[in-house]
């Protein structure tokens, strides 16, 4: 009963046909998904001739825009200790060590590619989830030892996450918010199985009355367009049988459970979650809630009348272009017979008029045809209207398109930067809830393997032993990353970072925080950062702690002789830079 409420809700929102009547009169997000495709109505039906039909798909570009505007690469996980300033040194310890953590499995499960799919499907329909899962080594490999899985990014030693299409997945209905930690009290996944898949795997059951729902078409794609055959039944040699399964996760009784359409009892014995994420195991990214539904409202049905309408007054233009007249006038007697041929070329798209008079004459008495300049600035409107319903405003396009730092387009980006903050805070905050949820997981893992963290480029010391420095990389295992975190991520924008602009700001910030004489600063950290934007090598320009402590030894006891002494290229920290490995022994 609760999954044929939410197929009824499903169908009500436009996300799956009616199933009953197999009307699609309500499909919308098909309709959307084949308008960002280019496919779209004719926009004239029986008004024009099917030539001068025209689609400018301006929806596929503005909402790629929009998506690459707000993911444009890996964004830097945040970890904080609970308890912020207050905690104490081998807390914050942990949450860096599990901020790089989550940053190799990131890299390493390729993190962004579902959360962008995630994220397109957002655009494009009232949602976008990605599910979480962690495989156990139970569902790796069968008896002979063959791995069993599904996809790449699903082994037994890290968490994983996959894109889950609208129509592929259901949600308790009867509740205000999908958000996976408020109301919802299940979620189901669908999934599809061949028969041989299903005895294979250890945790599914191949029942007597388990029947296949779907039916793989094995015909070529040009065979399946003729439209002259009809469609494979089940036994015929065209279809491969593939059997469903929805995968429920209950939330009040922390239980999983899978069932198929028409089988009697579960193809997935009932077991207790694998991990408590703390919520549902899924991250869900929504951008235009509503207050009477669930449901989100999907961009496309703010603007898809706009664009039909545009590919409406595209078509008329065509059909104006073609049938406009074009004239050339000439006098006869001025051309040979020869540059007379060349005017005259049947292949001309210009109609040649001869005259043995006056060609003005004739011009004034023959009509001609114009196109209404209403109609090419109403495609202009009509491009306008769609980009501010995305938030790409022009502002927001001048800012990539005609500047290259953001310095020079902070003068014209506000209209666009205020129209993009609300979608940019949904997905940071998406990204969050992946990357916790994700953590959790993994710390509660016990089949995890002991995980090495490198130490590459300039990293905290404060959190690095003597050891970590000197063999290059951290060697941690699950009970040294336990604890209780804040998490958020760092997104980057698409335009480049202006030096001038980041040098003056961490100036700004590293004097009003105290300077070189705070006690609390990182100040090997500021002045790395600042000779980085101010152009110089860093490694170069700035010396490291041993080398710093060395040259104070070194100062110390020159000073407490009673006088100074020469100590060849060191004695000074501006004679030193060039040969620092003098001092370090190499």
């Amino acid at each position: 009963m609760r999954l044929q409420h939410s197929h009824n809700e499903w169908q009500n929102a436009g996300l799956v046909p009616d199933s009953q009547s197999g009307m699609t009169d309500r499909y919308s997000l098909m309709q959307y998904l084949d308008g960002y495709r280019g496919d779209f109505p004719r926009a004239l039906d029986g008004a024009t001739e099917m030539a001068d039909q025209f689609v400018g798909n301006i929806m596929f570009s503005i909402v790629n825009s929009l998506v690459s505007g707000i993911s444009a690469r890996n964004p830097d996980p945040i970890v904080r200790p609970i308890g912020g300033a207050a905690a104490d040194a081998s807390s914050r310890r942990r949450a860096w060590i599990n901020e790089q953590i989550i940053r190799f499995i990131l890299r390493e499960r390729k993190f962004k590619e579902e959360v962008d799919m995630a994220l397109l499907s957002a655009v494009l329909s009232p949602f976008g989830i990605v599910q979480h899962g962690y495989t156990p080594e139970v569902e790796f490999e069968d008896d002979n030892g063959t791995i069993i899985t599904r996809f790449k990014n699903q082994t037994p030693d890290l968490p994983w996450i996959q894109f889950v299409r609208p129509w592929q997945v259901r949600i308790d209905p009867m509740v205000n918010s999908f958000a996976p930690d408020s109301e919802p009290r299940w979620v189901a996944f669908h999934k599809l199985y061949f028969a041989s898949q299903i005895k294979k795997n250890e945790n599914l059951i191949f029942r007597k009355d388990l029947h296949p729902t779907w039916f793989q078409d094995l015909r070529f794609q040009e065979d399946r367009n003729k439209g002259s055959g009809s469609q494979p039944l089940e036994g015929d040699r065209n279809v491969m049988p593939m059997y469903e399964e929805w995968m429920f996760f209950d939330a009040d009784e922390r239980r999983v459970f899978g069932i198929s359409p028409g089988c009697d009892d579960l193809i997935r014995e009932e077991t207790e979650w694998p991990f408590e994420w703390g919520q549902l195991p899924f991250s869900y990214l929504s951008f235009n809630p509503q207050l009477d539904t669930p449901f989100g409202i999907p961009f496309p049905s703010m603007f898809f009348g706009e664009q039909l309408l545009y590919n409406k007054i595209w078509t008329i233009i065509n059909a104006m272009v073609s049938r406009v007249r074009r004239l050339i006038v000439y006098r006869k007697d001025a051309f040979d017979a020869g540059e007379e041929a060349n005017l005259t070329n049947p292949d001309s798209i210009v109609e040649a008029v001869a005259t043995m008079g006056d060609p003005s004459a004739v011009i004034r008495e023959v009509p001609f045809g114009s196109i209404d300049g209403q109609l090419v600035g109403l495609t202009y409107q009509l491009k306008e209207q769609i980009r501010e319903v995305l938030g790409v405003s022009s502002f927001d396009r001048g800012q990539r398109a005609n500047v290259e730092t953001a310095a020079e387009a902070n003068a014209i980006s506000a209209g666009g930067m205020m129209s993009r903050g609300r979608t940019q805070e949904k997905f940071e905050a998406f990204w969050a809830n992946v990357v916790r949820t994700t953590h959790r997981s993994f710390l509660q893992s016990e089949d995890a393997r002991e995980m090495i963290v490198p130490i590459v480029g300039a990293e905290n010391l404060n959190f690095l032993e003597q050891s970590d420095r000197e063999r290059g990389f951290l060697s941690v295992n699950i009970a040294d990353l336990q604890g209780e975190f804040e998490y958020a991520v760092r997104l980057d924008s698409t335009l480049k970072i202006d030096p001038a602009v980041q040098l003056s700001k961490t100036a700004s910030g590293f004097n009003l925080l105290g300077g070189v004489q705070s006690q609390l600063l990182n100040q090997r950290f500021y002045h790395e950062r600042i000779t980085e934007l101010s152009g110089e090598d860093p490694q170069q320009a700035v010396m490291g702690e041993q080398v710093t402590d060395e040259m104070a030894r070194q100062q110390q006891g020159a000073e407490g002789e009673g006088g100074s002494q020469d100590m060849g290229p060191v004695s000074t920290a501006q004679q030193g830079l060039p040969d620092i490995r003098a001092i370090g022994g190499s």
